[in-house]
């Protein structure tokens, strides 16, 4: 590569340090608008945008009167749907990523990955972006459903842990590692670090450094303009400079209350970092049980703020402020997060609504008929979220009181709804993917 294109290349990536020799391509010859820089892809990727804060800007269908139409992916859907310009995606268990027609969701294309999809897909441009359980990247057309490229990680335990949502920035395909263990097991260290593929021929062009072990659950990165957050285990919120590809600042929690982790996707909104952290109990044995963390970006660090209302008040030190409780929020479920609230869902079937700014305020809560696995959405003041009832619900997102409910079947819903104009998207365990009017 000559040194002007190598000039071109890290304009484009706004000074990304490239792990490895970039291609012979330029930037400017190949790259559409959307690659050139950072966009929040507001509404083409997991949790409604790279702040992952689970908003969507579209009306719902908050009287949830009717299902438009269902689709049998035949196997369990534990993956977020995407809909863009016109399509549905959802991935499946049995390994198959589907297009489907918004209109009437008649199938458009599948493609068959060699693993099982855990993660939710991102459009960027015109290619759909997706991870399988066997350790690969794909890049497909969006509408074909052609392959593009892929990635394969090199052969190790982590493979099973893939299941990640990408997020595309700079362009460039963030994957998050981990380090090959389940959650709470014993360090495995550094077992697959995070990674960048370039969107277009998927050549690794950026490398999380090995200062410290990934250990990373989270499904997916956020991504702010220069800066990736992250969630490691033992309760770690972390972020990373991008031109560097090094940790820059740390959020450790100052507590006994025993080892934990954080699996859902991280919310960033107005400096704040929120996430769920499900901690494994004390050295007593006590029952696992589930904090919210809101950590400050600027005093990230310094400052730790942690609720969770059933537990006495515990102060340790500065940098450990609020309540515990004696709840086990569900580990993959990832919060909401708006300018006034964070809403957030425990196993109890309890659904929380936490001031934005101090966490130990609670606003309201709402009980619905089932555990909670499924991360919430909010669009137009409605919270929308899947229950183990077998039910989808539309919750005020004001006062807490159930605005409507609609059976989809299944008992053991993960999958977070997806937002449109006058629909709601979202998939069970029953296999199939409901469009909700």
């Amino acid at each position: 590569m000559t040194t002007t294109q190598t000039k071109r290349r890290l304009s484009l990536l706004s000074g990304l340090l490239f792990f490895c020799a970039a291609t012979s391509i330029t930037a400017e010859e190949t790259h559409p608008p959307g690659f050139k820089g950072y966009d929040t892809l507001q509404g083409k990727t997991y949790r409604g945008n790279l702040m992952r804060t689970g908003e969507y800007d579209a009306s719902g269908a908050p009287s949830l009167s009717s299902i438009a139409w269902s689709f049998d992916t035949g196997d369990n859907i534990v993956s977020s749907p995407l809909a863009v310009d016109g399509l549905v995606y959802i991935g499946s268990i049995n390994g198959k990523m589907f297009a489907l027609h918004e209109a009437d969701g008649t199938e458009a294309w599948s493609f068959q990955a060699k693993g099982e999809i855990i993660g939710s897909p991102t459009v960027a441009g015109n290619t759909l972006f997706f991870t399988s359980r066997d350790g690969q990247v794909y890049a497909l057309d969006a509408q074909t459903g052609k392959t593009k490229w892929d990635y394969t990680f090199k052969p190790n335990k982590a493979y099973k842990h893939l299941y990640a949502s990408p997020a595309i920035a700079y362009g460039t395909v963030f994957i998050p590692g981990h380090d090959g263990r389940e959650p709470f097991e014993q360090p495995g260290w550094g077992a697959m670090p995070g990674i960048g593929l370039d969107v277009l021929t998927g050549q690794q062009v950026w490398r999380q450094k090995e200062g410290r072990s990934p250990q990373t659950f989270s499904s997916c990165f956020t991504i702010l303009p220069n800066t990736i957050i992250l969630a490691q285990s033992w309760a770690f919120v972390n972020t990373i400079n991008l031109e560097s590809g090094m940790f820059q600042l740390e959020s450790k929690p100052n507590c006994t209350l025993g080892n934990g982790g954080i699996t859902g996707a991280i919310a960033a909104r107005n400096g704040k970092y929120y996430a769920i952290e499900r901690l494994t109990g004390d050295q007593n044995g006590c029952e696992p049980i589930g904090t919210v963390m809101v950590v400050d970006q600027e005093k990230i660090g310094k400052y730790y703020a942690r609720y969770s209302p059933t537990f006495p008040t515990i102060t340790k030190g500065k940098k450990f402020i609020g309540i515990t409780k004696g709840v086990d929020m569900m580990y993959n479920a990832a919060p909401a997060v708006t300018d006034t609230a964070m809403f957030v869902c425990c196993n109890t079937g309890a659904l929380y609504a936490l001031d934005a700014t101090d966490p130990k305020k609670e606003l309201w809560t709402a009980q619905l008929g089932g555990k909670l696995m499924s991360a919430p959405s909010v669009a137009s003041n409605i919270i929308y979220l899947g229950c183990n009832d077998g039910k989808t619900y539309a919750v005020n997102a004001t006062d807490g009181s159930i605005a409507a409910s609609i059976e989809i079947g299944g008992s053991h819903i993960t999958s977070s709804p997806y937002i449109g104009d006058g629909v709601v998207y979202i998939g069970s365990d029953n296999g199939k993917l409901f469009a909700l009017k």
